[in-house]
């Protein structure tokens, strides 16, 4: 098995790992003053998830790509 055939699951690591470090500290760092913490699930959303649901699409569509290549190359 190539090096390069393990960089996708490696990335979609990465960005859950990275995603969910950032609904954690955003639950940690909602409400430093009070002992009531809740989680702002808009800001999850936004800054959380959106970017690794753009982030897979555009590797979805590099992905596509890349197999149209090699296609047309045979």
């Amino acid at each position: 098995m190539k090096n390069d055939m393990l960089l996708l699951p490696v990335w979609i690591g990465i960005s859950c790992i990275l995603t969910i470090a950032y609904t954690i500290e955003n639950w940690v760092t909602s409400n430093l003053r009070s002992d009531h913490r809740q989680l702002n699930l808009y800001e999850v959303a936004v800054f959380g998830v959106a970017p690794v649901g753009m982030a897979s699409f555009v590797t979805m569509c590099l992905g596509l790509m890349e197999l149209f290549l090699l296609r047309t190359k045979e």
